[in-house]
Formats: C-alpha cells, structure tokens, sequence
C-alpha cells in the first residue's frame, strides 16, 4: 500500500485526468492505470451507466474472458446475489468487496461459485461512480485472492473522494446527447 502522501499525489493525477477533456474510453484506461499504483488488481470491468436506468452504456475489460459476459449480465439482472448494482447504487459507500458482504463466506455468493472461481479470482470490490446525486459509472476489481479490510477502506476512502470531485460526470457518455 503506499502512503498517504503517495496516494495524495495519485488521487491529485486523477483528479487532473478528470478534467482533461479525454474520451470516455481513454479516461477510464489512464484512471484504471493511476489506480493501479495504489490499489492491487488483476482484472477489471469499468463501465459508463445511464444514472437514470443503471444500464450499462459502455464498458471496458482487462483480462475477463468475454466469454463470461453472459453469465456475469445474467447473475446481475437474473440472479439473487450480493452486491447487486442497484443496491451499491444507493447505498453508501457505494463500495464493496465480496468477501465482506458474504462475511468471508465467498462459496454463499452464486457469482463466486459459478463465475469467478471457474475464471481463477477470488474476491471482487465492487464501486459505484457516484456524484452526490446519481451512479453514472460501475468499476469491478477483480483479485485472485482475498480483498483484505485495509484495501477495502482505502479503497473506499479514494474511490469516494473520485466521487465528489466528479469524476464521473466528466466521462462523455457513449451514447448520443
């Protein structure tokens, strides 16, 4: 984990990418890198959403086989699990690991036992991209073990302060205005 000051300096650089008129794309590809140097991660799901319906507008992987799309949308909208979009969405902090909400009991989770296991992660943290007023993003990091509780605070800490500096809202959305 780095220190605060370092993290100080990558929250600060990506504050600074938020407000450099990047596409969408190009804005969540140098966000995922900035947070990489604080936040270990081995695959991620970083997604642009309607804030009026939580649909999916865009979407960008990193090392998920696109094969396990259709089992990843059908546990989202078909199944019951944790960590539900909608729920994050209204729910503060808007962030969550898997092993948190399933209290360390990852097998209770259908997406653990039949998605993620299958692909070789572990656990997931789970953030909604939130401005104060409405979700307009989804961000999933994906590990190969377990989140520990001190990742999962930072990352909430740094993940909330993207939120109030508007992150999002500068992202352009993928469909037309």
């Amino acid at each position: 984990m780095p220190n605060s000051r370092s993290t100080d300096r990558i929250r600060a650089e990506i504050v600074r990418l938020s407000q450099a008129g990047l596409d969408s794309h190009s804005l969540r590809r140098e966000v995922m890198r900035k947070l990489r140097a604080a936040v270990p991660v081995d695959s991620f799901w970083f997604a642009t959403a309607d804030p009026e319906t939580l649909l999916f507008t865009g979407s960008m992987v990193e090392e998920i086989p696109e094969a396990a799309t259709p089992l990843f949308v059908a546990n989202e909208f078909l199944q019951d699990d944790v960590n539900k979009w909608v729920r994050l969405a209204v729910t503060q902090p808007f962030v969550d690991s898997l092993a948190a909400a399933t209290k360390g009991k990852l097998d209770s989770s259908p997406r653990y036992r039949d998605i993620l296991t299958p692909l070789g992660f572990g656990d997931e943290l789970r953030a909604v991209l939130h401005d104060g007023n409405a979700a307009w993003g989804f961000m999933c990091l994906h590990r190969c073990k377990i989140i520990t509780a001190h990742v999962r605070t930072f990352c909430i800490i740094r993940i909330n302060a993207l939120y109030y500096c508007k992150l999002c809202i500068f992202m352009s959305f993928e469909y037309p205005a």
